[in-house]
């Protein structure tokens, strides 16, 4: 039976790195409570980091967004509800561009709104409807290098581009289950390499297109097991990998940017590291990953440090076997 021994070497390595990726995030901190001061929700959903790693939050049901520093002291607050200009109407997904400026989808309003880093009100565009540039309950959004906006129009199932100031520039993906078609889109996020990923909500599914819309790769379906979904809604990426809300099963997954399962966290509760109805998802180029805990009206911070895979050499492992 000497012929095992090979395998068992090759088993133990693979076993090791397995162990090594699997790790989950670790919990470093939370804020929120249900209410309407200052650091207080009423169901946070969507989130947005700037260069400086602050915490862009859409507090949707008190129609404001909140600012924190990555370790969630308050900064700053602006919006009430109704229609005016710097109003919200259930404001569902934020980003921030690489001049400061912050883009919400006011998705009630059936708009986009832009403001200054300060919360000025700076432009607005889209009206409901299915035309170029009007909308159906925009509900997610990203900016990337050149300021362009990239909108998921869910009730419309598809994205819209626009250029920083509003204007119109084109028309991404359409409705139905096949590749690179959508149906009830949730939200949107860009790796380094431009890619967009796309929670395809009513496909139980994420899609990868490129920023013309081409497709690149889809994975999920619907269930409870590692990489399916129950209500796919925030996604996240740190250029690197990708973090998904899996809010139908109060989970938060990670894949990396081809699709491939990672690790998951995350149970149903009320304590450091469980979620009720998890929503909106962040991360940062340093680790760091928030997401929105929506039905428990708080933030969740966690770390995301790679543990890296120990070499061994031959001497070592028969070490282990003596």
């Amino acid at each position: 039976m000497k012929w095992l021994r090979p395998l068992l070497f090759v088993s133990f390595v693979v076993l090791a790195a397995s162990a090594h990726a699997a790790t989950p995030p670790s919990y470093v901190t939370q804020w929120g409570t249900f209410g309407s001061g200052n650091g207080q929700f009423s169901f946070p959903v969507g989130l947005g980091l700037d260069a400086s790693g602050n915490v862009y939050v859409c507090d949707q049901d008190n129609n404001r967004i909140q600012v924190f520093s990555p370790g969630g002291s308050f900064i700053l607050k602006w919006g009430s509800g109704g229609t005016g200009d710097g109003q919200f109407n259930s404001p569902s997904a934020v980003a921030v561009g690489p001049s400061g400026n912050v883009y919400v989808a006011d998705l009630l309003n059936n708009r986009v709104q832009k403001f200054s880093p300060s919360g000025t009100f700076l432009a607005k565009w889209g009206v409901a409807g299915s035309g170029a540039g009007q909308f159906r309950s925009p509900s997610g959004i990203t900016v990337d290098a050149g300021e362009r906006v990239y909108v998921v129009d869910s009730g419309n199932n598809r994205l819209q581009v626009f250029e920083g100031s509003g204007a119109f520039v084109s028309i991404l993906s359409g409705p139905g289950g096949l590749d690179g078609q959508l149906r009830f889109p949730t939200a949107i996020a860009q790796d380094g390499l431009g890619h967009l990923y796309i929670t395809d909500t009513g496909n139980n599914r994420v899609q990868e297109l490129t920023v013309t819309g081409a497709f690149v790769t889809k994975w999920g379906a619907q269930g409870v097991g590692p990489g399916q979904f129950q209500q796919v809604q925030g996604i996240a990426t740190d250029g690197i990998n990708v973090f998904v809300a899996d809010q139908g099963n109060n989970r938060i997954q990670k894949f990396d940017g081809a699709g491939a399962f990672i690790v998951e966290w995350g149970t149903f509760g009320t304590g450091n590291g469980e979620f009720n109805a998890p929503f909106g998802v962040a991360a940062s180029t340093s680790s760091e990953v928030y997401v929105a805990d929506s039905g428990n009206n708080r933030i969740q911070k966690f770390l995301d440090i790679p543990v890296p895979v120990t070499q061994r050499t031959w001497g070592a492992v028969k070490a282990l076997y003596r």
